[in-house]
């Protein structure tokens, strides 16, 4: 398997979306309050910028089987007049392709999202809650979709983005609304994640939170770099896949 193909294929897993239900909640989820673009606790300040090596595969029999990569690269930029956070994801394969999603620096609102990977392009671009998408697939053909979002949402491509602008501290937790705009007759539909700190620890020398991510995938466990934001290791269990590990390291220049 082509590791862009890895990297495409499991986005939506990562985000707890991936052909499932609109709306489809997490168990017990009442009992965590509501974090949405623009709730006054997000600190988009506090995110870091640059690039991180990200290696990506399965555990296998207990062992670990890396078998895609990607650089994942955080700027700040501008985009329509905007000043936006870009989150941008390109596979290190010969032949692979690019996800980049941009979010309102301040609030994280969806910006845009677009993405060119083997077979296929996506185009989405937002104003407010409205979305416009056009996506061209060699296996489906071409695709465009216009609407609104039911509520103000984060995008899924930026899970490790969102989490890591939190207020994250011993006993934190909070659900949030997501869409994945990888589909474009499925941009509107809303799954809630929650999200909780259920402890502290070190990796690659970095003081880190553990965080316990619910989605409608199941559960998955983030380290999340306690100075930066960084999501720097995750893991997920899914069925007929086995366990899903993902670790980032900084690059240096």
């Amino acid at each position: 398997m082509k590791a862009i193909a890895i990297v495409v294929t499991t986005a939506a897993i990562w985000a707890g979306r991936s052909a499932l239900p609109a709306a489809r909640a997490c168990v017990g989820q009442d009992a965590f309050h509501v974090v949405a673009p623009g709730s006054p606790e997000l600190r988009p300040s506090h995110l870091g910028t640059g690039r991180w090596h990200t290696a990506f595969g399965r555990v296998v029999d207990g062992k670990e089987v890396m078998n895609a990569g990607y650089l994942w690269d955080v700027r700040r930029i501008k985009e329509g007049g905007k000043d936006v956070i870009l989150s941008l994801q390109f596979s290190t394969s010969a032949n692979g392709g690019y996800d980049s999603t941009f979010m309102d620096s301040r609030t994280l609102a969806p910006v845009a999202f677009r993405s060119r990977n083997p077979g296929d392009t996506t185009i989405v671009s937002f104003h407010g809650a409205h979305y416009t998408a056009k996506q061209k697939n060699v296996k489906s053909g071409e695709k465009s979709a216009e609407g609104s979002l039911p509520q103000s949402a984060f995008d899924g491509t930026a899970l490790d983005i969102v989490i890591g602008a939190l207020p994250l501290a011993d006993g934190y937790s909070a659900k949030l609304p997501m869409f994945m705009p990888n589909r474009p007759d499925s941009i509107s539909n809303i799954a809630w994640e929650t999200v909780r700190v259920i402890g502290s620890t070190e990796t690659q020398g970095r003081a880190a939170w553990k965080v316990e991510i619910n989605s409608p995938h199941g559960i998955q466990t983030a380290l999340v770099d306690k100075e930066n934001g960084a999501m720097l290791d995750r893991r997920l269990t899914v069925p007929n896949m086995g366990e899903l590990h993902m670790v980032r390291e900084p690059v240096k220049d």
